[in-house]
């Protein structure tokens, strides 16, 4: 019981830790900022990290192909976009850029543009490769609707050149290929914020798992005791009966050697 309970709390000791590990992020800022305050947090769909679900093979070139689109937060309509960027001015939290669901959004590919689909080591459309609410979908086209991703970097610069740069490119590694023409590439040393959002759900979920197994643990020894407090009744019932019939016995003892004599 002891070593769960140790558990837990080193759990909840890391949750801690990553949730406060992103204050530097003013779209975190904001969102600690407006919770539990119905007045601004109902106006707010949530920050593009958080909703969405990226396979760990996908998160490199999901996350370079968002960039710091992955900080955006959704909002409904630019009303509540204004509200918002008000209370950033006026808190001094920084700057935000919110995606208003009634004005941001895309539609995917042209059709002239689908070509590079069945080029060798295209793998898909990046949208395609996260989860996320349908009611979503218009926001996710407009930030990954026009990104191919591709296995490697020799496949999407052969392809992207006989597609004209027509096609933003991503690649598994990480490198991007701009429809201007530019290409950036190199090692991934940063911990994105798809990583910690991931690394957050998953330590939530150990937490919750452990939970449960602990309060079954401490209802296990409940029973336990329980049952060892009804065994001790009945021990005591027992030795109570046992002193009963050793008097019983006492006493018939004698009468009988008083008839006897």
């Amino acid at each position: 019981q002891e070593e769960l309970a140790g558990e837990v709390s080193a759990l909840e000791t890391k949750h801690r830790i990553l949730s406060n590990n992103d204050t530097k992020i003013s779209a975190k800022l904001l969102l600690k900022t407006i919770e539990g305050n119905p007045q601004y947090e109902s106006r707010v769909e949530g920050m593009i990290a958080s909703m969405i679900k990226v396979p760990r093979e996908y998160e490199i070139a999901i996350d370079l192909a968002l960039g710091s689109a992955s900080q955006n937060v959704v909002v409904r309509d630019e009303e509540d976009a204004k509200v918002l960027i008000r209370l950033l001015r006026d808190r001094d939290l920084g700057r935000v850029t919110f995606l208003p669901m009634t004005s941001y959004g895309g539609k995917g590919l042209e059709t002239y543009q689908k070509s590079i689909l069945h080029e060798k080591g295209c793998i898909c459309v990046a949208h395609e490769l996260i989860s996320y609410a349908p009611k979503y979908q218009s926001v996710m086209l407009g930030l990954l609707g026009k990104t191919v991703v591709f296995d490697n970097i020799d496949n999407a610069v052969a392809a992207a050149r006989r597609n004209a740069y027509s096609v933003r490119i991503v690649t598994l590694d990480g490198d991007v290929l701009n429809t201007s023409g530019s290409i950036s590439g190199g090692s991934n040393k940063r911990n994105s914020l798809l990583m910690q959002e991931r690394e957050i759900k998953t330590t939530e979920e150990q937490i919750k798992s452990k939970r449960k197994e602990y309060s079954a643990l401490q209802q296990e020894i409940l029973q336990d005791r329980e049952y060892l407090a009804e065994l001790q009744a009945q021990l005591v019932e027992y030795d109570e009966d046992d002193k009963t019939a050793e008097v019983a016995y006492a006493t018939e003892f004698e009468r009988l050697d008083r008839i006897s004599n």
